[in-house]
């Protein structure tokens, strides 16, 4: 398996390039993996030289009508979500099939499991699940039919659930489905501090970096380069030390912040949120772009939204990639501090794996920035509260 990351800067043509490459080739098969179904039709619509089949809902499922395509040979294009459902009867085709993987942006490989201690001693002492030596959990309790560990259950035959000093249990995207094909592409930005850069370390994975660049009228690999030079007349960050007083400590505006914060603090958030979208540019709804930490209940975003701003059009989750339909806003406004959740950091440092929360961060912020007016070459108006955030960009564009 050979792994190319294509590591270009948003708006600089890696979806552009690999459409281009798909027509251009006739050899290869491919499966084209995208966040959005929106950019699903935009492959089988450009891409000509090949015909692209999507897996539809009909009968026993996606994942069947997925099963059924690569049988037949076909090139595929879906989404995230379905293939992170590619169970072994996936993995024992791709095997045959001589497939080549495009990845339009990193996927969610790895996530913590949402279980009680309780009930996790309760699988254990039970004998309901066994783990291995090498963490992985097996189910033990073949005749259990109850609903309150199904999911478990579930999971745990699909070989997708791993065990951390006997008080973490992690869902493990199987490492065996990206082995399966001839190259892997990898379609995103700052790979080097996220998540699945990890996973690949994690499981002695090598990678090549390359990045994209428009020479004449064609697309071409090129050595790798940050790309920040195209950005750096575009974003006016805001400076009012009003506005930023109160994300000037580290933790300032983290999740956990946000949970214990007081009322009170919420309600300058909402002000400062307010004076900067109406006081300061005086904009309107169809201008602005914000973004804060969601949870399970919504209590953060409700808590700060306001007239004038409330509306979803204006916002976006914080996580947001690889979609075009905030790029016509101007005044942005980012109000998180990003941190890896402590478990998933403590898991990979414990196996030897290094982790660079400052180029997490960034990555992270970057891409919702991009999601912006920036990526059509407009200058926007960026309000960052969060002192931590806000000096990872000044000092990543200053460099």
């Amino acid at each position: 398996m050979k792994v190319r990351v294509i590591d270009s800067i948003m708006g600089s043509g890696k979806t552009q390039f690999i459409i281009q490459q798909m027509n251009e080739v006739n050899d290869k098969r491919y499966i084209y993996i995208t966040p959005f179904l929106s950019e699903v039709e935009r492959v089988k619509s450009n891409v000509k030289n090949k015909r692209f089949y999507e897996p539809i809902q009909r009968g026993k499922g996606k994942l069947s009508s997925f099963v059924n395509l690569i049988k037949q040979g076909k090139d595929i294009v879906s989404t995230h979500a379905l293939f992170s459902t590619a169970n072994e009867e996936v993995i024992t085709l791709l095997k045959l099939n001589n497939y080549s993987l495009v990845l339009d942006e990193v996927m969610d490989v790895i996530d913590i499991v949402g279980i009680e201690k309780d009930d996790l001693d309760i699988l254990i002492n039970g004998k309901m699940i066994i783990v291995n030596e090498e963490g992985n959990v097996i189910w033990n309790k073949e005749e259990y039919n109850g609903k309150k560990f199904k999911d478990i259950k579930v999971m745990a035959q699909h070989n997708r659930l791993i065990m951390s000093n006997n008080s973490l249990m992690l869902w493990m995207f199987p490492v065996d489905v990206f082995k399966c094909f001839e190259e892997v592409l990898i379609l995103t930005y700052m790979f080097n501090g996220q998540i699945m850069k990890y996973y690949y370390d994690l499981y002695n994975i090598k990678y090549e970096y390359n990045s994209v660049k428009l020479i004449g009228d064609k697309f071409e690999l090129i050595e790798y380069e940050d790309g920040k030079k195209t950005i750096l007349d575009l974003i006016n960050i805001e400076n009012d030390r009003k506005l930023n007083v109160i994300g000037r400590e580290k933790f300032n505006l983290s999740y956990s912040w946000y949970n214990i914060a007081k009322d009170s603090y919420l309600e300058v958030m909402k002000r400062n949120l307010n004076n900067f979208f109406k006081n300061k540019y005086d904009a309107k709804s169809k201008d602005i772009l914000w973004t804060t930490f969601l949870g399970s209940d919504d209590r953060i975003r409700k808590a700060l939204h306001s007239k004038g701003f409330q509306s979803r059009k204006c916002f976006a989750p914080m996580n947001s990639r690889a979609t075009n339909e905030y790029s016509d806003r101007t005044i942005v406004a980012y109000t998180v501090n990003r941190f890896i959740n402590p478990y998933l950091k403590n898991f990979f440092v414990k196996k030897g794996i290094e982790v660079d929360e400052n180029v997490y961060a960034l990555s992270e912020m970057l891409q919702f920035i991009f999601r912006s007016g920036v990526r059509n070459g407009k200058k926007i108006q960026l309000y960052i509260p969060s002192s931590r955030m806000r000096n990872l960009l000044l000092n990543f564009i200053s460099k």
